[in-house]
C-alpha cells in the first residue's frame, strides 16, 4: 500500500508506527512510502491491520493529509 502525506516532514514518524507494528516500509518519494505486510500475514489480516493504523495515525494527527492513491 503506497501512502502519501501532505506534510512530508511527518513521513518518520508514520514510518515509526507502521514499522513497530511489524510492517515492512520502503521511502517511495520524498512524501510517500510503501508498506508491505510481513510475508507471514495472511491478505485479509493485513489490509484490516494497515487499515486501522492508518485511521490511528490519522487521528493522532489533525489536519494532517494521509492519503493512499491506489
Amino acid at each position: 500500500m503506497r501512502i502519501r502525506l501532505h506534510d512530508p516532514n511527518l513521513i518518520s514518524d508514520l514510518r515509526f508506527v507502521f514499522e513497530r507494528s511489524g510492517f515492512i516500509v520502503a521511502d517511495d518519494a520524498p512524501d510517500a512510502v510503501v508498506v508491505t505486510a510481513p510475508a507471514e500475514m495472511e491478505p485479509k489480516r493485513a489490509e484490516e491491520d494497515s487499515a486501522l493504523i492508518l485511521m490511528l495515525w490519522r487521528a493522532m494527527h489533525p489536519g494532517v493529509t494521509a492519503e493512499r492513491p491506489d
